[in-house]
């Protein structure tokens, strides 16, 4: 939780600032720039501007690498951003190219719910063993369940779906990364047509 609200600074100071961001000249290459002591990674073509904050996350469910990203439409023209069109690729330290699972929305949601369904089943297995047949043990499963239905709401508060982006709008939000060590980490991110590519250092 602590890594999404770094994220949400981020992405309040990119957006307080994509006017700037659209003055940007076109680049090859990306620009490096500093956030609230992160680093933002910024590429922009053809008056849209994507910035992307890369960090490593574990949380009860698995580590992964969490993109923060932004995207800016200064083109004049409106297109979809679809998150599941995301490729990350991750050289290890075999030297062998991987590709690595990008969660979308869906998928994420489908896996946190998968993992809390064990951790339910398993709650529920030792209350009914402790609690001798009392109601004890229904009222914990109750109140398990509603705790991860806050839990889902927090892990999945600000993740990046799919948007119809007008001229001028700003879209902001994060995707989990399947976690795999690696020496290199490389990201492209298609919007409308155009691919934006990032990569960076993750070997530690």
């Amino acid at each position: 939780m602590r890594t999404l609200l770094s994220f949400v600074a981020i992405f309040l100071a990119i957006a307080s600032n994509a006017q700037n961001y659209e003055i940007i000249q076109e680049i090859d290459k990306p620009v490096t720039e500093y956030r609230n002591g992160k680093q933002v990674t910024i590429v922009s073509k053809d008056s849209i501007t994507v910035a992307v904050a890369l960090s490593k996350a574990k949380n009860d469910y698995g580590s992964y690498y969490q993109a923060g990203i932004v995207i800016t439409n200064g083109s004049g023209k409106t297109f979809t951003f679809a998150p599941e069109d995301v490729i990350v690729k991750l050289l290890n330290k075999r030297d062998s190219t991987v590709a690595l699972t990008v969660y979308t929305s869906d998928k994420y949601v489908k896996k946190v719910r998968r993992e809390q369904t064990w951790i339910r089943f398993f709650n529920e297995m030792f209350d009914a063993i402790v609690s001798d047949g009392d109601n004890g043990g229904a009222a914990q499963s109750e109140i398990t369940k509603t705790l991860h239905r806050r839990e889902l709401h927090n892990e999945t508060n600000g993740y990046l779906t799919k948007n119809t982006m007008r001229q001028g709008d700003v879209l902001s939000g994060f995707l989990n990364i399947n976690y795999a060590k690696g020496k290199i980490l490389m990201m492209r991110i298609p919007v409308n047509g155009i691919n934006f590519d990032f990569k960076w250092n993750v070997k530690k």
